[in-house]
């Protein structure tokens, strides 16, 4: 191995240090001028280059993050003089040191940060051979307790023949978000990822949401599975797998009035379902008079003998799973527009009460609408016709967790955005996810899965959803799976071109960021407060990356860095190209 600090690479010597920026003096300005040694292109002037800094018992990786003049020499500035051997100008730069490590034995990048280089320590330009050095195997746990996987990914921008292995524990099990705005790579980047995962020869399992239908190509795959969502799909969320929180936010009910009236149907229902069941179970068994049809027909009837059910059957009752006759709802809801007692029998329920009635009209009216409407029927299986020749996704999911296929590809593009309908849907199956996740004795531990979300801007809400009775309704499955699930073997993944959208409690869980070009403040900000510390300046180089650029940073990397994403295959390649508007015949 070459020595880092060769004398022919001295660029300058360090003049001043903080736990920001550490500044170098160069003595002569021809020291920043592009020079070649060795076989390799060396320059030290241009801003986002790498310099190697000597210190006492280690070394420094930095980055340059400002070049300058010192303001008394700008005065005498000119080409020709700048040109000039004996040009009596003294440059310095700003570097932002990115890690440190030992120079005794084998050269090897030292995690965390707490030295720094002392005043006049000497600094060198550093060649592609000693940042790869620093790059390979990147985030590879050295300890030899985690068996890793590379992920050959990307390459060094300035130099495409040196290409950057990352590792997959480092980058997914934290959690990571792919982030950048639209022509950044950033759809590239996530089919990259799953071309390197699925060729190693191990197990894995990997979900991927797709949003609009541009990784279709992926499902041409024998190791890929599909489940179509939706009008013309072959799956659906079962509505039993819903919550009473994604039903609210369904049906929307008013709070005061409507709400208490469709928590008293959904219990019912729930409580019809049993008893039916009980029935088929044993044909002896008695199912009371005011179970007609599959509904609990309550007015006129006694209340001691339902209460006694209720809690007989408690905890099946008071489930989040919404395990009831999801069509019978709306008759439901009439059934419980009644006077809480009869006048003349306290035993016993009242009769129908116009005005209760009249209060959960609207109610009724949306529940029918949505039941009839095909995109909601389709995409949770609320009719009959919606669930015929389908397979519930959670059948889906238990054939492909237990076969040999690698990807499964949840295609949502033919679900519409009316009424909240996709963020409802994906916050179901973020839900179920959830709970199986966490029900589970930990088998899911020995073969974890990771869950790609695409366009995640699209589909999680940083606000909760509002109805006309100003109810807010929370969507938070993602940001339970984001702090929860992790230890339990599923890991996050979100790509988005948006990652102010969101929500806080989502993005400050990924530990592994690869940040395409961000023009926007607001986007630059979110990933500035959620990415780890020492990222800072490196940051404001986002809305200068190239196409295919990015810059990956995360707590179990030594240091972030620049990196360009190799070329993806044809047959992962996502159909996400601008079309040409004066495109040649």
């Amino acid at each position: 191995m070459k020595n880092p600090f060769d004398h022919n690479k001295f660029i300058g010597y360090v003049s001043r240090v903080t736990p920001e920026l550490t500044r170098v003096h160069f003595p002569n300005s021809n020291l920043l001028k592009k020079f070649y040694f060795d076989g390799d292109v060396l320059h030290s002037g241009i801003v986002r280059n790498y310099v190697i800094i000597e210190g006492e018992g280690y070394g420094f990786l930095g980055r340059i993050v400002r070049v300058e003049l010192p303001e008394k020499e700008r005065l005498f500035l000119s080409e020709a003089a700048f040109q000039r051997q004996d040009g009596n100008f003294h440059p310095t730069s700003e570097v932002e040191i990115q890690l440190a490590f030992s120079i005794f034995g084998e050269i090897k990048a030292k995690k965390g940060l707490d030295q720094y280089p002392p005043i006049g320590s000497r600094v060198y330009a550093c060649s592609p051979e000693y940042l790869e050095l620093f790059l390979k195997d990147f985030g590879k746990d050295e300890s030899g307790e985690v068996e890793d996987d590379l992920l050959e990914i990307a390459t060094l921008p300035q130099d495409q023949g040196y290409p950057i292995k990352i590792s997959a524990n480092s980058l997914f099990s934290r959690h990571c978000a792919v982030v950048g705005t639209t022509g950044g790579g950033k759809s590239y980047t996530v089919a990259k990822l799953i071309e390197e995962m699925i060729r190693k020869e191990k197990p894995i399992k990997i979900l991927l949401l797709d949003s609009t239908g541009e990784y279709k190509s992926i499902s041409e795959e024998d190791s890929c599975e599909t489940a179509t969502l939706g009008v013309g799909g072959n799956t659906f969320v079962h509505h039993k797998d819903l919550t009473e929180s994604d039903l609210f936010a369904l049906f929307r009910p008013a709070g005061q009035v409507q709400m208490p009236i469709l928590q008293n149907a959904i219990k019912s229902l729930k409580l019809a379902r049993i008893l039916e069941n009980k029935k088929i179970a044993d044909a002896t068994f008695q199912v009371p008079a005011y179970c007609q049809n599959g509904n609990i027909k309550k007015a006129g009837n006694a209340i001691g003998d339902y209460d006694t059910l209720l809690q007989e059957h408690a905890s099946k009752i008071n489930s989040e799973k919404a395990d009831f006759d999801i069509e019978k709802l709306p008759v439901q809801i009439e059934n419980e527009c009644i006077f809480p007692t009869d006048r003349y029998d306290l035993t016993k329920w009242g009769g129908v009460s116009d005005s209760a009635l009249t209060n959960a009209s609207s109610l009724i009216v949306r529940v029918k609408s949505r039941i009839n409407n095909n995109d909601f029927a389709f995409a949770f299986g609320l009719t009959s016709e919606a669930r015929q020749d389908k397979e519930s996704f959670e059948k889906i999911f238990n054939t492909f967790y237990g076969g040999d296929k690698k990807i499964l590809r949840i295609d949502i593009s033919n679900i519409g955005f009316e009424e909240n309908l996709r963020e409802v849907l994906v916050n179901s199956l973020g839900r179920y996810f959830l709970n199986r996740f966490q029900d589970d004795s930990g088998s899911f531990r020995t073969m974890p899965v990771i869950f790609i979300v695409d366009e995640a801007h699209q589909l999680f809400r940083v606000e909760k959803i509002k109805d006309e009775y100003s109810n807010e309704f929370k969507l938070d499955a993602f940001e339970r799976i984001a702090k929860e699930t992790r230890k339990k073997g599923l890991f996050l993944c979100l790509a988005t071109q948006r990652p102010r959208d969101i929500p806080h409690g989502v993005l400050s869980q990924m530990g592994a960021f690869i940040a395409h070009r961000l023009i926007n403040p607001l986007d630059r900000e979110a990933i500035m407060s959620a990415s780890p510390e020492g990222s800072k300046y490196l940051l404001s180089f986002l809305p200068s990356l190239g196409q295919g650029e990015a810059l990956l940073l995360g707590v179990d990397f030594p240091m972030p860095v620049n990196l360009r994403i190799k070329t993806v295959s044809e047959q992962f390649r996502p159909d996400s190209d601008t079309p040409k508007l004066f495109k040649r015949a």
